[in-house]
């Protein structure tokens, strides 16, 4: 196990160029990996009014960070409709408390809001309404991202939605 361990930490050396046991360092992240806390914003969300409050301080969070107010609109009908959702179908499930945690991530690239519950599974990214339904919300979401990824892990539904700088044209 030590030789195990000895040509880890020199291969993990050699692919970073730094030292074994400075923090982070086995992960093999790449340097620009995560944000500082001014371009961070974390919401913890419970309620529809708190959902209300979360939207506004994702529109005003990405407009200080220089979004134009198109963007800023579009992250927060996206707090606004996934928190929603997740407040009003998946806390209903059942009579658990449950947990709806929000990150809103500034990069020069754009913006990424990650929505974190431990509701029962749902997959809004292949989740496709009838046609007239209420999920035009949703579709809205789906529509102006350049990217949108969910993962079902540890038993916490994950959703990943990009928001380049620049608005799409489909809306």
């Amino acid at each position: 196990i030590w030789v195990t361990l000895l040509f880890l930490g020199i291969l993990v050396a050699f692919i970073t160029k730094k030292h074994p046991w400075y923090p982070g360092a086995a992960l093999l992240l790449k340097e620009d990996f995560g944000v500082t806390e001014q371009n961070l914003l974390e919401m913890n969300i419970h309620t529809m009014e708190e959902v209300t409050e979360a939207s506004r301080e994702a529109e005003q969070f990405c407009l200080g960070h220089g979004q134009d107010a198109k963007i800023s609109n579009h992250i927060a009908l996206c707090v606004e409709e996934m928190a929603g959702n997740t407040i009003q179908h998946g806390f209903a499930m059942d009579n658990k408390h449950h947990d709806l945690s929000v990150r809103l991530l500034h990069k020069d690239t754009g913006l990424t809001l990650r929505f974190r519950d431990d509701c029962g599974a749902f997959d809004p990214v292949h989740y496709i309404p009838e046609e007239g339904s209420d999920a035009l919300g949703l579709r809205l979401v789906l529509a102006f991202a350049e990217d949108v990824r969910y993962t079902y892990a540890m038993n916490l539904n994950n959703v990943c939605i990009r928001i380049g700088n620049k608005p799409q044209n489909r809306i």
